[in-house]
């Protein structure tokens, strides 16, 4: 007999809480809020903005743990340091892989975006970008259009949360 297999999907460690993680009143009530607001069905763009240090990765490390404990989505993906990607074909490749999907590099960016997608059309997913500080095309990465996937957003310009179309 052949043998079939297949990789069991990595464990992001961001699902894991940090030892110096303290959960602080504001921190834990901001945390529910939203939680609150991504089960809500006409809520799928939440943005969260603040000065550099004020614990927005912070934030979005909980909520990625509370969706998952939770299991209030089938995909939970989180990319962090947004900031350090160079482009938009970037972001869609680490989400790409984040799905444990192989990324291939011959496709165009069109279609691989077509592929994500698909990916995430019939699923709910929430994707968390954390620290962006520019406008991502959100339409060429391919998630638009996908009312069962939500995005959540930290960026340290509310100005790009407001661009990208955020809804809270």
């Amino acid at each position: 007999f052949a043998n079939i297999y297949y990789n069991d999907a990595v464990e992001d460690i961001s699902a894991i809480a940090s030892d110096e993680y303290m959960a602080f009143e504001t921190r834990t009530s901001m945390v529910k809020d939203i939680i609150t607001e991504l089960k809500k069905p006409d809520i799928n763009k939440i943005g969260v903005y603040g000065l550099g240090g004020v614990g927005k990765t912070t934030l979005a490390k909980e909520v990625y743990r509370e969706a998952v404990k939770e299991k209030l989505f089938d995909d939970v993906v989180i990319i962090l340091n947004v900031k350090e990607k160079k482009d938009n074909e970037e972001i869609q490749k680490e989400i790409a892989e984040k799905f444990d999907r192989d990324v291939d590099e011959s496709l165009k960016m069109g279609t691989r975006a077509n592929l994500l997608w698909a990916k995430i059309k019939d699923r709910k997913t929430l994707i968390i970008l954390d620290d962006v500080l520019g406008i991502i095309d959100l339409e060429v990465v391919g998630l638009v259009g996908v009312p069962t996937c939500n995005l959540l957003l930290t960026s340290r310009d509310q100005t790009v949360l407001y661009e990208m179309g955020m809804q809270k």
